[in-house]
């Protein structure tokens, strides 16, 4: 090596040779610490001539150099596994003189020989909590080498000095230290910040899977999935989607929560067997791509090998010093208020007793319909008598003629008895038993069956409930008991002779005359008037005759028999990521706080007209004209909406001239993607060879404008704080209501300072640091304040740019604190509103929005004509979102507007009575979607390269637009509901009322059983239901 007048340039690449071990890496990377000895021997000041081979040779040991060069990399350690090399590796750091890794190793020896904390932030944020300066760690006690005594910890722990424990339970770390010595009296003085928590596995799973948005509905998913897992540590998908069907959630659409949940199941690679099924479309087959080529097929929306590793042995249980012990179970409980008295019993004989001496107390089990009563049907109950304790009640006990149940066995403990049985008796034996099970599995909920028991159900004799009606046709048998000790069997069937004689008794050929008889007798066993309470008479009276035809057909049949990033983006740069919603974690663990979580009493405020959206049906009116247009006309839908698809230049009806349209071409992207002409041509084949099932499609577009149409509302404002560490500061007038617009604001920061996410931080939105905010809505709040947001961005960038000048290798936290000292304002406000906007209503001229959002959906379902049921089979959507700043979190936009898109047009009835009292006031009369009504194969795609000038980072809103597309379900009923209509001779168009309901899907499919119940249309009777 000798000096050299003229600068000596090397390849762009590099070869070298570390101690007979060979590496490839650039020579940006090894200039990457100028004080360092790499990049003084690489800077060209020095002539170095390479081996034959190519490589330059450097003598030193090169176990450790791929450290070095991946540290120089990413500007991360990773460390060696072994810890034994740790002392070597910091040696070699400081020949090379690389001061950093040098500090960070220095930092990361106390917890390098952790089997527990591995993870570098876990690392970071005990190095931040504990003491560093003049203290030197080691280990001490572990206690699968030591021992899992006391005797062992004490004996290699006291008089130690001050000590760290780090303890795992589960997923879940934890520990304290203390500034003192442990001693043999177990004694310690607590530190201030002696308990470390982290995310646990389930909780980690749905944040990282992006199954949490405005977090409400996720707690509740954790402890569903907890208790799934505690109770069959190796579910399946479908026990893992039964376990969800009692939550419910309306931001996400459930696909993340479930892609996310799914790597527990048996089978996925969550527990690594039989491969990953995200590969595999079998099971739930729910997915979504982007069509990236970093974001295919979900995979890598989140890397499933990142997630902690699932151990059953070390979950977290219940606390055992919270449990009562066996001796408080069993005593008697007598508690007296002013208003009520509450006693539980825990012998036959006493509660026997209660009720001869009470025989007007409520006898309480689940309180799933006490409770309902006493607290919104304003009922009283002074005295209240707990059956749950009651050994006699909650037994359970096969004979040989059958099983026993307790009155108080939960629905929950039937079904598994049940299902049991059904495993080790012969199938003869076992029918009823499966016919009960196939009931219990569409009662409630896995919540409410928990709870709810055998008796409860029979007593409540709810009309909404079936378990009556199948106990009554297996002829169950009740033991009833009365004080004085006499117990009496009963068994009692109302109307025998419509359930068993028409078989039995009379022996009849099992034809279609069987039909037509029963439905004669059905009809006269169900006499509905046409004013009936609840309604739905009409379709009542069809269900009967349409449910007895189903097990007709049924007992025949028996007996017959991705992310899109340039390659060169720094790693740094998060537009464009997926990155997890800021909030997730604290909303997993609960910590989440919510305005209303506490009632804080009647809140004053001016009164405002209110006001009533109606542009989503004004879009179902216009598809509607569409449909029935295409059938009158005898032209396919799809063509008849291309035809009206507006195009490049047009001109809309507010005199806008339009730029950029896509709508045709996200509209052939869907076809190409879904499939169409193929998937058409199956379904007519489909519906020819099945008379009672029908499947239909359906194609809608969209063509959302995005801002609002007053014009003073399209502004957005930001604060920005640098501070001397570095760190970042963000505030905007936009509000986080689960949409992810913190997330987005903070990789706006990251990508406009050029800075890691981590240095960003956010508060809440407030009128002391951004007033006048624009409302949170029209899907431009990211638009508006991330523009804002930008902009104090640049204009803090404007006032370093002398320092970044002066000192260009230096670092952010260089040129910040250079600034600082030479007295830089480090805060900004930022501004923005969309140019160009000059609208006028009066002469109806100007520009009334900055851009438009354009997107498709493509949706096939299956409808059951005999019960109205349907199921969508696949839903195929392509949104042109612009340049995606997050596609996670669009995803999960596109994905939940969808699916209450979905619950609007489909579910979601409102019914009044004559008076006007609303009687669609709960879960069991209001339905909203739930985790079994999303469709079965669900696919997002991203229009790619399509970016908008008109707003941050290219991208568009993307949060109200996708809605209108759930409007493909309700017209791929109708398609399936006209194919129906077309086996009875019915053809041309027809009312179909949005929302389409099972009622209204089984009216319209009009079919001999419709016809046979129907009441004659001069009847002028008021129905019971008004329908807005």
């Amino acid at each position: 090596m000798a000096n050299q007048t003229q600068p000596h340039r090397f390849l762009p690449t590099i070869k070298l040779n570390v101690g007979g071990q060979h590496f490839t890496t650039s020579l940006h990377t090894l200039n990457k610490d100028p004080n360092s000895m790499l990049a003084t021997m690489f800077s060209g000041k020095f002539e170095m001539k390479p081996s034959e081979d190519g490589a330059f040779f450097i003598d030193r040991d090169g176990t450790h150099f791929r450290f070095i060069l991946n540290y120089l990399r990413t500007g991360k350690l990773a460390l060696p596994a072994n810890a034994a090399h740790l002392e070597e590796l910091e040696a070699e750091a400081n020949f090379y003189q690389i001061q950093g890794l040098m500090d960070e190793l220095k930092s990361k020896a106390p917890f390098q020989e952790s089997q527990i904390v591995k993870e570098e932030d876990h690392r970071k944020l005990l190095r931040r909590w504990l003491p560093n300066q003049g203290v030197e760690w080691q280990l001490l006690f572990r206690a699968s080498r030591d021992g899992f005594t006391a005797q062992a910890f004490h004996s290699r722990c006291d008089n130690k000095g001050p000590t760290v424990t780090i303890v795992k339970s589960g997923d879940n770390i934890f520990g304290g230290f203390t500034e003192i010595s442990w001693t043999n009296s177990a004694m310690a003085t607590a530190y201030y910040k002696e308990i470390i928590f982290f995310v646990n596995g389930r909780k980690e799973r749905i944040v990282k899977s992006h199954g949490s948005q405005c977090g409400f509905c996720t707690p509740g998913m954790v402890m569903s999935m907890y208790t799934l897992l505690r109770n069959n540590p190796e579910p399946t998908h479908q026990e893992m989607e039964s376990a969800f069907e009692g939550n419910l959630c309306r931001c996400t659409g459930y696909r993340p929560i479930i892609e996310g949940f799914k790597t527990f199941t048996k089978g996925c690679c969550g527990n690594r067997e039989n491969g990953c099924c995200k590969q595999n479309r079998e099971g739930i087959g729910r997915h979504h791509t982007t069509e990236r080529k970093d974001l295919l097929v979900g995979d890598k929306i989140f890397n499933s090998e990142e997630f902690t590793a699932y151990e059953p042995t070390q979950d977290v249980i219940f606390p055992p010093e919270l449990m009562l012990p066996d001796a408080a179970r069993a005593k008697r409980l007598y508690i007296k208020g002013d208003r009520i008295t509450w006693i539980r019993p825990t012998a036959l004989e006493e509660l026997l007793e209660l009720m001869l001496n009470y025989p007007q107390a409520k006898l309480v089990i689940g309180n799933t319909e006490i409770g309902i009563e006493m607290k919104f049907k304003n009922q009283t109950y002074p005295i209240l008598v707990a059956a749950t304790h009651i050994p006699e009640l909650k037994a359970v006990e096969q004979t040989e003629k059958g099983i026993k149940f307790g009155a108080s066995v939960t629905l929950s403990t039937l079904h598994d008895a049940l299902k049991q049985a059904t495993k080790t008796l012969p199938e003869f034996k076992t029918g009823w038993f499966s016919a009960i099970l196939d009931i219990l599995k569409w009662f409630a909920c896995p919540q409410i069956r928990n709870v709810v028991s055998i008796a409860g159900n029979i007593m409540s004799a709810n009309s909404t409930s079936d378990l009556n009606t199948v106990f009554m046709a297996a002829r169950c048998k009740l033991l009833l008991a009365c004080a004085g000790g006499s117990k009496k069997s009963y068994f009692k069937v109302i109307k025998i002779t419509i359930l068993f004689g028409l078989f039995d008794v009379n022996c009849r050929i099992w034809n279609e005359c069987v039909v037509q008889a029963a439905c004669q007798l059905l009809g006269d066993d169900l006499p509905l008037a046409p004013g009936a309470p609840n309604g739905q008479v009409e379709y009542r009276r069809s269900l009967a005759s349409s449910l007895f035809f189903k097990f007709f057909l049924k007992v025949s049949q028996q007996l017959s028999n991705e992310e899109e990033v340039p390659d060169d983006q720094s790693s740094d740069d998060v537009v464009g990521r997926p990155i997890p919603h800021l909030a997730a974690a604290k909303q997993a663990t609960g910590e989440a706080i919510y305005c209303d979580d506490i009632p804080k009493g009647a809140v004053c405020g001016p009164g405002f007209q209110p006001t009533c959206p109606c542009q989503d049906s004004t879009l179902m009116f216009a598809e509607s004209w569409i449909s029935d247009m295409a059938i009158t006309c005898g032209i396919s839908q799809k063509e008849v909406r291309e035809s009206n698809f507006l195009k490049e230049g047009d001109v809309t009806h507010f005199n806008l001239e339009l730029t950029d349209c896509r709508i045709q071409r996200v509209w052939d992207e869907l076809l190409e993607k879904c499939h169409f002409d193929k998937r058409r041509d199956e379904l007519d084949t489909f519906n020819k060879e099945n008379r009672w099932k029908k499947r239909g499609i359906a194609l809608t577009p969209t063509m959302c404008s995005v801002g609002f149409t007053i014009k003073f509302k399209n502004q957005g404002a930001a604060l920005v704080h640098v501070y001397t560490d570095g760190s970042v500061l963000v505030t905007h007038g936009g509000v986080e209501v689960g949409q992810g617009l913190h997330t987005k604001m903070a990789q706006v920061a990251a990508r406009s300072f050029g800075i890691p996410m981590s240095k960003i931080h956010l508060t809440e939105t407030s009128t002391n640091t951004v007033p006048n905010g624009t409302p949170t809505a029209a899907s431009a709040s990211t638009d508006l304040n991330g523009m804002a947001v930008k902009n104090a961005c640049e204009e803090i960038l404007e006032r370093l740019k002398p320092y970044q000048e002066k000192n260009p290798e230096g670092e952010w936290e260089d040129w910040v604190h250079a600034a600082y000292f030479d007295r830089v304002n480090l805060s900004a406000n930022g501004f923005y509103k969309y140019p160009g906007l000059n609208y006028d209503l009066q002469s109806n001229s100007g520009r009334a929005y900055p851009y438009f959002s354009f997107g498709a959906a493509c949706s096939e379902v299956e409808v059951d004509c005999l019960t109205g049921d349907h199921q969508i089979l696949r839903t195929d959507i392509v949104m042109d979102v612009g340049n995606s700043i997050n596609p996670a979190i669009d995803i999960g936009q596109i994905e939940g507007a969808f699916v209450q898109g979905l619950g609007m047009f489909t579910l979601e009835e409102l019914r009044f009575s004559r008076n006007g009292v609303p009687l669609t006031t709960g879960p069991r009369t209001y339905k909203i979607p739930g985790i079994a009504d999303i469709p079965l194969e669900f696919n997002v795609h991203l229009l790619r390269n399509a970016p908008n000038e008109h707003a941050i980072c290219c991208s568009k809103g993307v949060g109200e637009p996708p809605l209108i597309l759930a409007a493909s379900v309700f017209y791929a009923i109708k398609d399936a509901i006209s194919n129906a209509r077309l086996e009875s001779g019915i053809e041309g168009i027809f009312r179909l009322d949005s929302p389409a309901t099972s009622e209204r899907i089984r009216m319209a499919c009009v079919d001999q059983f419709v016809q046979q119940n129907k009441f004659s249309a001069d009847l002028n009777v008021d129905d019971f239901n008004v329908y807005p």
